[in-house]
């Protein structure tokens, strides 16, 4: 019982704080804007799930450009962060996940089981999946997309081939 409360307290504080972080980037809070290179960010963000892209072996393709943005770079790593984890987490055993980066796109491809919901639905806050993950990681990456006016495109193909697209304005 102790093991289950400590799960669902954990649980419920990481809920918090992402709806926290979503109040403080609709509220405008972060405004310390400097130039960030994407691809450093990407790799940082590789380094962190290389061990579980290892364990699910997972093949790993990246083709990145020195990409340069002017953001606030907190929420550059929380960006690229949770796009990365989304595509890691949702991907499956032998799968794979490609990460092209250019001047002015990002393009995130991954194999995976069938979405839970439209892919522009997985988008918004609260929409909840079947296994009753709330999914807010997507609503950052939306949110954050629209504070720096980027395009975000999510499709799946045939396959289940998951696509994110980010153009840079």
């Amino acid at each position: 019982y102790l093991q289950r409360i400590h799960r669902s307290t954990l649980s419920l504080s990481r809920v918090q704080n992402s709806l926290l972080l979503l109040s403080r980037i609709g509220n405008q809070e972060y405004t310390q804007s400097a130039p960030v290179n994407l691809k450093d960010v990407i790799h940082r963000t590789v380094e962190l799930y290389s061990e579980t892209i290892e364990l699910r072996n997972i093949q790993l393709q990246q083709e990145l450009e020195a990409t340069v943005v002017t953001m606030d770079p907190g929420l550059a790593d929380i960006f690229i962060t949770n796009l990365i984890k989304n595509a890691v987490k949702h991907n499956i055993h032998n799968g794979s996940i490609t990460i092209r980066l250019s001047n002015n796109t990002l393009h995130i491809t991954n194999s995976g089981t069938a979405p839970e919901a439209n892919p522009e639905e997985l988008m918004e806050r609260y929409v909840k999946g079947k296994n009753g993950n709330m999914g807010i990681g997507l609503a950052i990456v939306h949110q954050i997309a629209e504070l720096y006016h980027f395009q975000v495109n999510y499709t799946v193909e045939p396959g289940n081939q998951h696509h994110f697209t980010i153009v840079f304005s």
